[in-house]
């Protein structure tokens, strides 16, 4: 009988290989095949424009200023069902974290992304339930990579996976757009950028 070792989950690469065993062969790329909730859907604008020059400066112009304490990224709407205003900021911050993973923590707009990201993953591990309201793991990368430890970061993106896996029937193929989401975050998981990243995976 062969006795397999039990994952360590403080290396980035366990999370990397979790995130894309749960993923098709063909690992989607491009932008997330996400549909927008209205004309004026905060993060279907930032996907469409996420290679574009500015696009620091429109994802930092989301929220109203710089967080000195732990808030979302988005300003909470009554105009919004909590759903949808979930799958927008989580999806914002996914974009946030793809952003820097790119640029690593480099230049004076990376720093303040950064900085507004901590506050972002702070407040919803505080108050965001790991299915957050849509059962698509938005951002699960940006939580393992800024989220404290001592908050639960892995224990919340452990149940955003365990949610994954309960929605789905047996060996029935994932929705494209959680299919997209993790193979994405098992991207962003692998490679110097995102040790260089993370605060205290390794």
């Amino acid at each position: 009988m062969t006795i397999h070792p039990k994952p360590d989950l403080n290396l980035l690469a366990t999370w990397g290989r979790l995130c894309g065993t749960l993923v098709s062969e063909s690992r989607p790329g491009g932008p997330p095949p996400m549909s927008a909730f209205g004309p004026d859907d905060p993060a279907a604008k930032i996907w469409s424009s996420i290679n574009t020059p500015g696009i620091v400066d429109s994802i930092l112009a989301l929220t109203t200023e710089p967080a000195l304490e732990p808030a979302p990224w988005l300003p909470v709407t009554e105009d919004l069902a909590i759903e949808v205003w979930t799958e927008c900021e989580l999806a914002v911050i996914h974009a946030v974290a793809d952003l820097l993973l790119r640029s690593g923590r480099e230049g004076r707009a990376a720093e303040r992304l950064l900085a507004r990201l901590d506050h972002a993953v702070a407040w919803h591990l505080e108050h965001t339930q790991p299915d957050n309201a849509t059962g698509r793991p938005w951002a699960v990368h940006a939580f393992l990579l800024r989220g404290d430890p001592q908050a639960d970061a892995v224990d919340y993106a452990a149940s955003m996976l365990h949610t994954v896996e309960a929605s789905r029937a047996s060996d029935a193929p994932l929705e494209p757009l959680v299919d997209w989401i993790l193979a994405d975050a098992a991207r962003g998981l692998a490679g110097d950028t995102a040790i260089h990243l993370s605060r205290w995976l390794r």
